[in-house]
């Protein structure tokens, strides 16, 4: 007998459970107050199909649908912001529709929609659609195989505009198989959104980061100007700065409320301008008062500059008025960037009150420090490895090419890494077919709506395929990317995929896929391109610190002058260059996996990773081998959980290094060196692999005397003396002007980082 959705319900409870739910909606449901509201908590909640609990309101605001309640144990674990357990442990389900009232007009709202599946046992025995205000945002959606098991709760959120009426209408229909259902509902406010616009422009543009600028608009009043293709310095953006508005009053871009950090952009580009005092206006942003800006008294003509206000809106327009003082205001670009976060590393201009342009560098990609899942590792390892501020984690390797995990396996690890913060890698066998490949993104990007944007396909193909002849190697990596790629991209064209993974950077291999005879860097018919990014493999024993570390530099620059080829060839610029990155990296063996040389070595990595433009670098690998820095141990934690010199050398990175990176020189070779500048703070790498030093630290390229010399390409000119000691690592962190902010020293023999 076939299991259905079929439950025997008496007239009485249905009658009770009506005149409930009457009572309620004619009481106008349960509300939380405007304060509540405003801290971006839910503004409206339903128990679908069941009484009040916590902030959920009893059901309410249905329209069709029958209700059921099972009280099986829930697991809520690793679901931000899950409900009580009652609300999954209640349901309405059927097609039904939900029309929730009292919501601000046209205001901006999250939908969040709870979910457990606690009827079926397993995957693929329900699965319906959703739809919001009319458009269908899951389709044929499987909780048992979005959560990985049943009685475990899952959380989808989508946005919506509220109606002219205040209102969001939710629609469960039947999909493939059996009936839909619905535990509980939450309408939040939006969070803060960012808007960027290229003021003066008349078409979008998308920066080296991939972030798109509208059009001007949102201006009263003034003219705009289009210099042409002229150099701006201290940007790698100068499109941005070759356009301006001038003459305004102001701008209004509607927003939802909320904090908000408001980069202007602007550059002093009319030729008219020869000196500084002959333009200077004032800005106000939401009441916060800028003034006294002269660009040319800054940078000087041609160059970028950034000011920079935090504000909250709360009427739902941020509003940014311009008055001039001498001559006319102008501006180049607005970015606002909600939540009151720094800004994305597409602006690399100077801080306020510089001596020269701002540094020109690659913008610092947010991914750029990842690991790799192994086999399964435990809870404790999972929270362990959070603790290293890790952005992207891979699922690969040889072992996950020839024997792809399950669907339901693959969605516990994705979970556990979103639910860390990173973004998940998903790695598609390169011995498995196209439709195979397909059907795993078609799984998580559109039947369980658990999106996974990054994925490679194969892993080490050289190798796997006993090492044969380069050239004949890149043609059958080519014969495998080609129609895989294809096929997901297919199914969801917004997918970034790498490849092919290879154990190594093998030149003559990677010259044929890139650009050569069999070239994988250019489109398909439905016009996708094959891959985002090209990725490799580099394992190196020796000196880790020295010379392990250079093998790597070797490698990346032959990376970046690959890819330069490939995109010029292809003309691919913007969010369509193509990238690169390392997906597995590490000593090559457990004892130097241990050593505090490794962690060294690290650090100078994602320092070349970031200086040549790397998208990232997933190390191998969590915990591994036992622990025991022998044989097969990888890990960047111990046996015993304890983080090793790479884990923190990572960490130094992540939660330090953002925004544009700047080379850093020094007179002794033992010091290696590099820095990174934001829009508040820049950030010095000091890797000492030799003996004690004091040293004299530039924050620019002036000369400096003395011993040890350390020059940081900010453009901030400020001294700093800082003694090192030997086999130590070193963090400095300033604000923009060159106020010291804290030090972070990792010397060897030291258990942990110490910041003071």
């Amino acid at each position: 007998m076939s299991l259905v959705d079929v439950r025997q319900r008496t007239g009485k409870v249905v009658a009770v459970i009506a005149a409930l739910t009457t009572v309620l909606a004619l009481l106008g449901g349960y509300r939380l107050s405007d304060a509540n509201a405003a801290a971006g908590q839910a503004v409206l909640s339903v128990n679908a199909g069941g009484p009040a609990s916590g902030t959920f309101a009893t059901d309410a605001y249905f329209t069709s649908g029958t209700v059921a309640t099972h009280p099986n144990v829930i697991d809520v674990s690793g679901v931000p912001g899950a409900a009580p357990t009652a609300v999954y442990q209640t349901e309405r389900y059927g097609p039904s529709t939900y029309t929730l009232p009292g919501l601000t007009s046209q205001a901006a709202y999250t939908v969040r929609l709870h979910f457990a599946e606690t009827y079926f046992t397993a995957a693929g025995q329900r699965q319906f659609n959703a739809a919001v205000n009319g458009q269908q945002v899951l389709t044929n959606f499987d909780i048992v195989g979005a959560a990985g098991a049943a009685n475990k709760a899952v959380v989808r959120e989508f946005p919506a505009t509220a109606s002219a009426a205040g209102q969001i209408v939710v629609a469960f229909t039947n999909g493939a198989a059996n009936n839909a259902t619905i535990d509980g509902i939450e309408v939040v406010p939006a969070a803060p959104a960012t808007v960027r616009v290229e003021a003066g422009g008349t078409a979008a543009y998308t920066d080296t980061a991939g972030n798109v600028w509208a059009a001007d608009s949102g201006f009263t009043g003034g003219a705009i100007a289009d210099r042409g293709n002229i150099a701006i310095a201290g940007t790698s953006n100068p499109r941005i700065f070759q356009t301006e508005r001038y003459g305004m009053s102001g701008y209004a871009v509607g927003v939802p409320n909320g904090a908000y950090t408001v980069n202007l952009l602007f550059a002093e580009t009319y030729t008219g301008i020869t000196a500084a005092g002959q333009r200077v206006f004032n800005v106000d942003v939401e009441g916060t008062a800028i003034n006294n800006i002269d660009i040319f008294a800054a940078v000087g003509r041609n160059a970028a500059l950034t000011r920079t206000a935090t504000v909250t809106v709360t009427d739902g327009q941020l509003n940014i008025g311009f008055t001039a003082v001498a001559q006319s205001a102008l501006v180049n670009g607005i970015e606002i960037i909600g939540g009151g976060a720094n800004p994305s590393p597409t602006t690399t201009s100077p801080s306020p009150n510089p001596t020269g342009p701002g540094p020109q560098g690659p913008a610092i990609s947010p991914l750029l420090v990842g690991n790799n899942v192994w086999y399964n590792p435990s809870d404790a390892v999972w929270n362990v490895s959070g603790g290293a501020g890790l952005k992207i984690i891979r699922i690969g390797g040889i072992e996950y090419d020839q024997n792809f995990p399950s669907t339901a396996q693959l969605t516990t690890w994705v979970n556990k890494i979103k639910a860390m913060g990173a973004e998940p890698m998903i790695q598609v066998s390169s011995y498995k077919s196209a439709t195979d490949a397909a059907n795993v993104v078609r799984y998580f990007n559109q039947q369980t709506g658990n999106k996974v944007k990054y994925w490679n396909i194969g892993n080490e193909p050289w190798l796997e395929r006993g090492r044969p002849d380069q050239s004949a190697v890149a043609v059958t990596i080519a014969n495998y990317i080609k129609p895989i790629s294809s096929a997901m991209k297919a199914v969801d064209p917004t997918i970034k995929i790498f490849g092919p993974d290879e154990c190594d950077w093998l030149d003559t291999e990677y010259n044929s896929l890139l650009g050569g005879a069999a070239d994988i860097t250019g489109k398909d018919a439905n016009g996708n391109y094959y891959i985002d990014g090209v990725s490799w493999h580099r394992y190196v024993g020796g000196d880790l610190a020295t010379t392990g570390a250079n093998d790597f530099l070797d490698r990346a620059k032959k990376a970046r002058a690959r890819v330069d080829y490939a995109n010029q060839l292809h003309g691919r610029t913007g969010a369509a260059a193509l990238q690169w990155g390392i997906g597995e990296f590490n000593a090559s063996d457990g004892s130097g996996v241990c050593q505090f040389a490794n962690g060294q070595m690290f650090a100078q990595i994602y320092g070349y990773v970031m200086k040549y433009g790397g998208t990232y670098a997933t190390t191998w690998s969590m915990q591994e081998g036992g622990g025991a820095c022998g044989g097969t141990d990888f890990g960047f934690v111990s046996g015993n959980l304890t983080p090793r010199s790479s884990y923190y050398h990572m960490q130094m990175v992540s939660k330090n290094f953002s925004g544009t990176y700047v080379d850093g020189t020094s007179n002794v070779s033992a010091l290696r060196t590099y820095g990174a500048v934001d829009t508040d703070k820049i950030a010095v790498m000091l890797i000492n692999v030799g003996g004690a030093q004091t040293c004299t630290v530039r924050l620019n390229n002036d000369a400096v005397s003395g011993g040890c010399t350390v020059n940081i390409g900010a453009n901030t000119p400020i001294t700093f003396t800082q003694a090192i000691g030997a086999q130590t690592s070193m963090v400095l962190v300033f604000n923009r002007q060159g106020q010291f902010v804290k030090r972070i020293t990792y010397g060897n023999g030291m258990g942990a980082p110490q910041t003071s």
